[in-house]
């Protein structure tokens, strides 16, 4: 990245920014203005993220390397709050409300812009207290500054919100600042020592909620509901999000990575787990659930898939889940296929069962109604969905707050990428909070699913540098 990049697309956007201040007319309604320009050469993503934080608190990431896609938001133009049992269908109108009346300046981008951030609490009910209080249930964010590199190219692209009364030399003098600020590098930060606390009570208090399932499951009540545990943790000072992002992308390339920024604390993880993509017309889900960190005696290998020990307590637990799934894409695609078995994946130390849906999405289909039809899948929630979700509020020492929830970006057309935001952290100032759950059936133990929580806090507690 060079100063002539940022010096071609300020040019763009002040442009367009002109054009529309002179079309409001008597209007004061704000119009969105959002100009692309290609940038070389491409930076590290967690580079340009942390750079990200001269702007402000506000920053967003996306990310999965392995397919050779990033996404950076720096500042922000626009945060739209959402809360309610309707707040998807509400971040459709509100996207396309803004997306809509744009003034885009499209170069050669994809995808295409404007490019906003959504992230989405698990439950549809608002934090009042705890951990996630003051933080909305629901956010639809506009970055002022969005960086996309996808496969050899990468774009800048900047979003300005502008009526009659801007004033384009003042923007010109904001942009110019900002624009140096990002283009210095940003110097390295650590963070200090973390220890695990000891609590010997929590594997007890887990037992008895474990129990309390299986009986509603032994009851026919519920047939599966996923439980999650939390782990404090304090820093003698602040915890930065930077070096965290940087070895989850370091260890976790195929893995969606994402965080979210906001004043007072950042939300980060890299989840295996995709809940929806749709682009150029064709939809794709990937299920997964079912998790197995042991191997077979006979020289079983963490990197020979079929040493792995499934049982079948957790193929029942990927059926359950995959049709779940299945039934829900094909309310809205065409010829979906599915993978005629679960495939194993390795994250890390452990294994899961997946199976990958892809299907050609029906005419005018968003990407937040797919999203709505799909949270919670029964991997974060249960079967039935009421009741587990009854459960889960029931026996969770935590509100959950935005973990398990829909975290991921939509393009101006009504396409996007969303993940389920586990493998996840919750960072406020220097504490940190963690999140773990597994998946309870017919046939659960809790020691057994305890040491899956135990390991699936791994990919965090490493990123930490915890000792």
């Amino acid at each position: 990245m060079h100063a002539n990049s940022f010096s071609i697309e300020l040019q763009q956007a002040l442009r367009l920014a002109a054009e529309a201040v002179r079309g409001a007319g008597k209007s004061e309604r704000l119009v969105l203005v959002s100009a692309t320009q290609p940038i070389a050469p491409c930076l590290d993503p967690g580079e340009i993220f942390a750079r990200a934080g001269r702007l402000g608190e506000a920053r967003t990431f996306f990310s999965r390397l392995a397919e050779d896609y990033w996404i950076v938001g720096a500042g922000e133009a626009s945060a739209i709050s959402i809360s309610g049992k309707r707040r998807f269908h509400d971040a459709v109108l509100a996207h396309q409300a803004v997306a809509d009346s744009a003034f885009v300046g499209e170069g050669t981008s994809r995808p295409p812009g404007p490019l906003f951030f959504g992230c989405f609490g698990f439950s549809s009910e608002v934090s009042h207290d705890g951990p996630w209080k003051g933080i909305p249930n629901g956010l639809l964010l506009l970055p002022r500054w969005i960086f996309v590199k996808r496969r050899d190219a990468c774009w800048a692209r900047i979003n300005l919100l502008v009526n009659r009364k801007t004033c384009v030399d003042e923007v010109q003098g904001q942009l110019r600042m900002e624009a140096d600020k990002l283009l210095s590098p940003a110097a390295q930060s650590s963070n200090p020592s973390i220890a695990v606390p000891k609590d010997e009570l929590s594997f007890e208090r887990w037992r008895r909620s474990v129990e309390e399932v299986l009986a509603e499951i032994q009851q026919g009540k519920v047939t599966k509901v996923t439980l999650a545990r939390t782990l404090q943790l304090q820093a003698a000072t602040a915890i930065s999000p930077e070096p965290v992002l940087q070895r989850l992308l370091a260890a976790y390339p195929s893995c969606i990575v994402f965080a979210v920024a906001r004043p007072g604390m950042c939300f980060l993880g890299a989840t295996p787990e995709e809940l929806v993509s749709l682009g150029e017309g064709r939809a794709r889900s990937t299920c997964m659930a079912g998790s197995a960190w042991r191997f077979a005696a006979n020289g079983g290998h963490p990197s020979a898939e079929g040493s792995l020990v499934w049982g079948e307590k957790e193929l029942r637990e990927h059926a359950l889940v995959a049709d779940w799934v299945g039934e829900r894409m094909g309310r809205f695609c065409h010829e979906l296929d599915r993978d005629r078995a679960p495939q194993p994946v390795r994250i890390g130390h452990l294994y899961h069962l997946a199976t990958h849906f892809s299907g050609v999405a029906q005419s005018g289909t968003h990407v937040l109604d797919l999203v709505a039809a799909l949270h919670p899948t029964p991997a974060v929630g249960g079967i039935p969905l009421e009741p587990a979700l009854g459960m889960i509020r029931r026996l969770e020492a935590h509100d959950r707050g935005w973990y398990g929830g829909p975290v991921g970006w939509l393009d101006g057309r009504g396409g996007g990428h969303f993940g389920v935001a586990i493998r996840s952290a919750l960072l406020r100032g220097n504490q940190a909070l963690l999140y773990a759950g597994a998946g309870l059936v017919e046939g659960s133990e809790a020691k057994t699913e305890y040491e899956e929580t135990e390991m699936k806090f791994v990919p965090l507690l490493s990123a930490l540098d915890v000792a």
